[in-house]
């Protein structure tokens, strides 16, 4: 059922004090709004022909206008007859119609015996009610400043125009009372210095925004609570801020372009962006536990900022992939609804670590100056520790972009002691029986000396026969085990590289068989105490043939096959079966020392005899 209302209207008369004679039905609950008009009054200068004139003003209450209309008597500016209408705001009552109750009322002020009957009468008709008032003023009865505003020829308004689009007007905010004017009647109404004129471009025309009922956030208006219609004018420019928990806030512009502009299709377009911080991962390491610090986050293809990025919602909700980058650490990657899991649930997000790449340098001298480089990728490597055997790291170096590796400090074992000892013992005993004439004897033993003696020296300048820097003894005989395994296993191959045999410690065997070097090949190899069927068949038949050209006193002068760092063993044991082909060459040093003791001391293919003492200065 549609809902109606009624305007109202109080009658009184002012002498000495504001008396109430009269109120309508529909007046009644604002009686105390009634008012005594005699300090308004002060603010116009009037004169009148016939000594009678009116005086019109309005002011507000809560929620209604009061029209008041003062019927003075020149020179008893004390004394009038008054009537306040009262229109609620929510009442449509159009301003013609309006215009003719003022009009009429001011005939029945004018009579000399007041009519009660005839004002309930003007306030008799129903109005249909305003679901949402285009705009309310608020109470102005304790405001000081007054205003008024002109109508009538002249101007943009005539009195219906006020009274249908202007009544309750945002511009007649802040004034205690707006004095209604016909510009034709200013040479007999003045209003005095002091009060305001309202211009029309102030006045304007009223409008409403309307608030969106069933928004869900939060709004403000011009920086003020929007929670009902807003007053506006048409024109009018105004920014709506829409919040929301956890969302940065949103602003739009809305114009008012109607008497009822509504901003509810605008507020619904806002893009809304929620605030994503580096906070809001937790980001482990995989195997320790231990939370990462330094982490970059990007949504899609938004970076994350440590202090929040706004990334829009629209976003959020098609589940982005979500990376996260540690420096040392692999990439992680998983989808936005995962992360939202984790947050809810408690969840940690666990990075492995990346493989890391060192670069390291030997410090080993290569012709022309040359150093070996290589490097090493591993997840775990501690750059301590050196990768190389009988290499330790430079501390100096560990920061720099190339760690250099230098070779360890090495020292002889306790049983290369022993057997050097012994040796030297053994030296100097057969030193005494030179001068018996045991010189086949002497040669043997000095030539086994020679061999063994060699033996010894190559193990001790071995680094895979040293022991480390401050390790125990039994350390650095396992160190020395795994060694002679290593050569062993090396033994097998038919290509030598002598890379290889360096790295093991053994590159002296390599430059002795590229040297034809026999006796130095045999020594160390019979050192080594490898069985003769556990190595490939080329290297037994090499041992072989050197056995019998060392037995045979051969000298060989052939030009080395292995500079280039590689020695291929067939075509170096074809090289020596062409030299046990060839007619036996035996040099001169070797000659005598083959018939002092070659006879007695015939060649064994594990520990040979040779026919000369070769001196092996230099090797240390």
């Amino acid at each position: 059922m549609e809902q109606i209302g009624k305007i109202g209207m109080m009658v009184g008369r002012v002498s000495a004090g504001a008396e109430l004679l009269h109120a309508t039905p529909s007046a009644k609950r604002w009686e105390n709004y009634f008012m005594d008009p005699r300090n308004d009054l002060k603010e116009i200068q009037a004169t009148a022909k016939d000594g009678v004139y009116f005086v019109d003003f309005i002011c507000y209450g809560d929620k209604v206008a009061l029209y008041v209309i003062c019927r003075v008597i020149a020179g008893r500016a004390g004394d009038c007859v008054m009537a306040m209408i009262t229109i609620p705001c929510n009442v449509a009552i159009p301003g013609e119609e309006l215009a003719y109750i003022i009009d009429k009322t001011k005939e029945e002020l004018g009579k000399t015996q007041l009519d009660f009957k005839a004002f309930d009468q003007l306030c008799d008709t129903e109005y249909k009610l305003l679901t949402a008032p285009p705009y309310v003023n608020s109470s102005s009865f304790s405001r000081q400043q007054y205003a008024y505003q002109l109508y009538g020829r002249g101007t943009d308004y005539q009195l219906k125009e006020i009274l249908s689009k202007n009544l309750f007007n945002p511009c007649y905010n802040g004034y205690k009372a707006v004095f209604l004017i016909d510009k034709a009647s200013l040479d007999v109404m003045t209003p005095v210095e002091g009060v305001v004129e309202l211009q029309q471009s102030q006045v304007g025309r009223y409008a409403v925004l309307k608030y969106p009922v069933g928004y869900r956030y939060k709004l403000t208006i011009n920086g003020q609570a929007f929670t009902a219609d807003y007053p506006a004018k048409l024109g009018d420019t105004v920014t709506i801020t829409a919040s929301r928990e956890s969302f940065v806030a949103q602003s739009i512009s809305v114009t008012i372009n109607s008497q009822s502009e509504d901003p509810t299709s605008q507020l619904n377009a806002i893009k809304w962006k929620t605030i994503i911080k580096l906070s809001m991962f937790e980001v482990l390491d995989q195997e320790k536990g231990t939370p990462l610090k330094d982490i970059q986050v990007r949504i899609g293809d938004t970076e994350i900022k440590p202090e929040g990025t706004p990334v829009l919602e629209s976003v959020l909700q098609n589940n982005p992939t979500v990376t996260i980058e540690c420096k040392g650490y692999n990439t992680g990657t998983f989808f936005y609804n995962t992360l939202r899991e984790n947050q809810q649930r408690g969840r940690k997000i666990k990075l492995t670590r990346a493989p890391k790449t060192y670069t390291y340098v030997v410090d080993n001298r290569l012709e022309e100056g040359r150093k070996i480089t290589f490097a090493i990728e591993d997840a775990r490597f501690d750059i301590k520790r050196s990768p190389l055997a009988y290499y330790e790291v430079e501390p100096s170096t560990l920061n720099s972009e190339k760690i250099y590796l230098r070779r360890r400090k090495q020292r002889l074992t306790k049983s290369q002691l022993y057997v050097i000892l012994l040796i030297s013992i053994v030296v100097f005993l057969l030193g005494g029986w030179a001068g018996w004439g045991l010189s086949g004897v002497i040669a043997k033993y000095q030539q086994r000396e020679t061999v063994e003696t060699y033996a010894v020296k190559t193990q001790s300048n071995d680094p895979a026969r040293a022991e480390k820097s401050g390790s125990s003894t039994s350390d650095a005989e396992k160190e020395q085990a795994d060694t002679k395994q290593k050569i062993k296993e090396l033994l097998k191959n038919t290509l030598w590289s002598r890379s290889e045999f360096k790295e093991a410690g053994y590159e002296n065997l390599y430059d002795a068989l590229n040297g034809y070097d026999f006796t130095i090949v045999l020594a160390i190899y019979n050192s080594l105490g490898v069985d003769p069927d556990s190595v490939g068949k080329t290297w037994r038949s090499i041992i072989e043939n050197m056995t019998e050209i060392n037995a045979k006193g051969i000298n060989v002068t052939r030009d080395p096959i292995g500079n280039a760092g590689a020695i291929d063993l067939i075509q170096y044991n074809n090289i020596l079966k062409d030299i046990l082909k060839a007619k036996p060459k035996p040099s001169t040093g070797g000659s005598s020392s083959k018939k002092d003791g070659a006879k007695n001391s015939p060649a064994k293919p594990v520990k040979p005899e040779t026919p000369q003492k070769k001196e092996i200065g230099g090797l240390e």
